[in-house]
């Protein structure tokens, strides 16, 4: 079976954004698509985690089974035969694979929030930017998670802003100058 014609399915863990605890509830597509809702420090948001599905499928395989090489009975495996290379994997262990990268994705905004605070979505924009692939597994999920931060405008719990308005100028330069040119008579 195709991975794209395997079931997708559904998950839920408990983890930890810095020091808040966490609930997340996950929805996995056919495509690998997962879609992860949870609130943090009160605010709802949803990540999308796509990196994986469609043209990506075959990288993030092979990154993911150099970062797990020895766990072909929980995630699957690769068969070669004939110089062609198949994934072997069971409905069952595309959902743990699935739970195992959302679970590292949601390990590495942790990390993230504690290393950039306030500026968590910045530091994805500059990220997403800045670094290009180095074909490994830390740089995809680091990758996925600043994708899910921009997309869902993540802000750390402990950012709090100011109500910063607009207090109008010291003097009104404009309505100075019309007054002086209609005393003038000009």
């Amino acid at each position: 079976m195709a991975w794209v014609d395997q079931p997708g399915g559904e998950f839920a863990f408990d983890t930890r954004v810095v020091d808040s605890p966490v609930h997340v509830e996950c929805s996995v597509e056919n495509s690998g698509v997962v879609t992860c809702n949870f609130s943090y420090m009160g605010r709802p948001y949803t990540f999308r985690l796509t990196k994986w599905s469609g043209g990506g499928l075959r990288a993030f395989h092979d990154v993911f089974f150099e970062q797990y090489p020895d766990s072909s009975a929980v995630y699957g495996r690769w068969i070669t035969a004939y110089s062609d290379c198949q994934l072997r994997q069971t409905p069952e262990q595309k959902m743990h694979m699935m739970e195992r990268v959302t679970r590292d994705v949601f390990s590495c905004l942790s990390d993230i929030v504690a290393s950039s605070q306030r500026s968590v979505l910045d530091y994805a924009v500059w990220f997403r930017e800045n670094k290009r692939s180095d074909d490994t597994y830390a740089w995809l999920v680091t990758y996925v998670t600043c994708c899910a931060i921009v997309h869902s405008n993540f802000l750390a719990g402990n950012a709090v802003f100011p109500d910063v308005r607009f207090q109008g100028g010291p003097t009104d330069e404009v309505a100075e100058r019309v007054s002086k040119k209609r005393k003038a008579g000009t």
